[in-house]
């Protein structure tokens, strides 16, 4: 709908003004006998422009609200993924599960998160990694902030160069910036958790990496940051978690005694 909408006011006013300008150009120097006509041509081929450029302008507005509101939906759904909101005790500092209207939108439940004082440091580091945008982030990294904005700031590069993994580039920033979190998380834990009322989210850092890890090889460090998840009491969002993550881990550095039989007889068979 609001794509619509916009796109009509965007043509309409784009039409108006093509019209406008089509009708006072060259009109100070044309002759008045051929004015009429001319002006008549420029309105309309001005108007097409108007109408064309102006729809587009309004388009892309409509899609630029329309991401924004995605991603409010998309930080906001974090939340109430976390039991946070599911085990919140205090009556006064948000509405609980059963006292919300199911037609409360989620946007205005991002509203709600933001008068309670929960984000009230909205700084450059927090702007920038609810922007989604990798480029933005990157460049506040060394931007002092407050620990929860540093840490959804280190997450979020982490969870968009892991998606760019494949590109050598984005694989190192990955790996880079999820060491720097890991390292850091021992700070951030407190207060995170203070933020969210006591109960830790998911910090999918760790997941990230330990697969980055497994699959450049690096078994022992990929097992370590899966120990280090589980010391700190997070979960992976799998039936078995960090511990069977880990199991799976160590099959894969586990050689296959198949394979080894066959390359001993490989060997000797060239001999």
């Amino acid at each position: 709908m609001r794509y619509f909408a916009y796109t009509i006011i965007g043509g309409l006013v784009g039409l108006l003004t093509g019209i406008f300008f089509g009708i006072v150009f060259d009109s100070f120097y044309t002759k008045k006998s051929i004015l009429e006509k001319k002006q008549t041509i420029q309105a309309v081929l001005f108007g097409g422009i108007g109408l064309i450029g102006g729809a587009a302008i309004g388009f892309k507005i409509a899609a630029e609200i329309e991401d924004e509101i995605l991603k409010k939906k998309e930080y906001t759904k974090s939340l109430v993924d976390t039991s946070f909101f599911k085990k919140n005790r205090h009556k006064e500092s948000y509405i609980s599960q059963s006292e919300r209207n199911s037609n409360t939108s989620i946007e205005n439940y991002f509203d709600e998160l933001r008068e309670s004082g929960q984000n009230n440091k909205r700084d450059e580091v927090f702007e920038a990694w609810i922007s989604d945008n990798l480029e933005r982030m990157l460049k506040v990294t060394s931007l002092k902030t407050n620990l929860v904005n540093r840490h959804f700031l280190l997450q979020s590069i982490v969870e968009k160069t892991y998606k760019l993994r494949a590109q050598e580039t984005y694989k190192d920033l990955c790996l880079e910036y999820a060491k720097i979190h890991i390292s850091e998380f021992n700070n951030i834990e407190s207060a995170l958790k203070k933020d969210m009322n006591g109960v830790l989210p998911r910090v999918s850092t760790f997941q990230h990496y330990a697969t980055l890890l497994t699959e450049i090889g690096e078994y022992e460090k990929a097992i370590s940051v899966c120990r280090k998840a589980i010391e700190y009491g997070l979960n992976d969002g799998t039936k078995s978690n960090y511990e069977g993550r880990i199991e799976r881990i160590k099959k894969r550095c586990r050689p296959d005694p198949s394979n080894i039989s066959a390359t001993i007889e490989r060997i000797a068979h060239e001999r």
